[in-house]
């Protein structure tokens, strides 16, 4: 089974499987400039709650923000807009927003075209499915160790909802998570999954100190194994930050971009 697209304007392949991989209680409603995603009850939750504007959206950012602070401003604190792919902000408007303290992240997404360099190679550790509780106890750990020294409380809380979602998704067969163990610990994992005719890398992550020793090429080795029993088909698409590291493995590896997208975050609407 298949899940089906929530959305059917958004021209981003990774902005559209990122919203087929929503958990089915998150509210999702057209907007004047494209749309809206509201966690009802997580308001807090900033990527559970944004707007997204679309490709072909003609409003100006002040309009944009208008429309936003109707839909969300009597419960949401927060601004969390995203572009469709290959939108970029008139000059002015961006430095305008940004001189309010508005944070903006560009990724790139990008499409496997060339599978010549992703051999499957032999790494120190065993690779396996994670399909045990233990085992996704430890796919937890890690992924709340990557995200850093100053982690909230309420980033633990999001990122065990989501991995407890992910599971549920890979349980269904809509999806796949991989692990590489080195003497019982997990050193590196990934998620992949399967939406509409994308399948779509999640969560890749690959300790501090076990980086360097073909982890990250042997799990997406592994992920795409799985992938091809499920259909030869696939487009198979991965995202990462604008020019980081990660990006450029992923090109070494045969990635091609294909999809540059604008994210805009401040955490206090009312400055606005």
């Amino acid at each position: 089974m298949i899940l089906a697209s929530p959305m059917a304007y958004i021209h981003s392949n990774i902005l559209s499987s990122d919203l087929h991989l929503l958990p089915d209680n998150m509210v999702r409603c057209v907007a004047p400039f494209g749309g809206f995603v509201r966690s009802p009850d997580d308001p807090d939750f900033h990527w559970g709650n944004f707007g997204i504007v679309c490709s072909d959206n003609f409003l100006s950012l002040d309009s944009i923000l208008e429309h936003y602070c109707a839909f969300m401003a009597d419960e949401i604190r927060h601004l969390a807009l995203i572009w469709d792919c290959d939108v970029d902000l008139d000059a002015e408007d961006y430095q305008r927003w940004q001189r309010t303290g508005v944070e903006f992240d560009f990724s790139n997404g990008f499409l496997l075209r060339d599978q010549s360099n992703l051999d499957a190679r032999q790494v120190d550790g065993e690779i396996r499915a994670i399909v045990n509780h233990s085992d996704w106890q430890k796919v937890l750990e890690l992924q709340i160790e990557m995200l850093g020294s100053d982690v909230s409380s309420n980033d633990i809380s999001v990122i065990k909802r989501r991995l407890i979602h992910l599971q549920s998704l890979c349980m269904q067969d809509h999806g796949k998570w991989f692990g590489v163990f080195k003497s019982g610990k997990l050193v590196a994992d990934l998620g992949i999954f399967l939406c509409g005719d994308v399948a779509r890398f999640q969560h890749v992550e690959t300790r501090d100190n076990h980086r360097g020793h073909g982890y990250c090429r042997a799990l997406i080795c592994a992920a795409m194994n799985w992938v091809m029993t499920q259909s030869s088909s696939y487009q198979i698409w991965i995202e990462a930050e604008e020019n980081s590291d990660a990006a450029m493995i992923y090109q070494r590896f045969g990635f091609q971009k294909q999809e540059r997208l604008l994210a805009a975050f401040h955490a206090d609407i009312s400055q606005f």
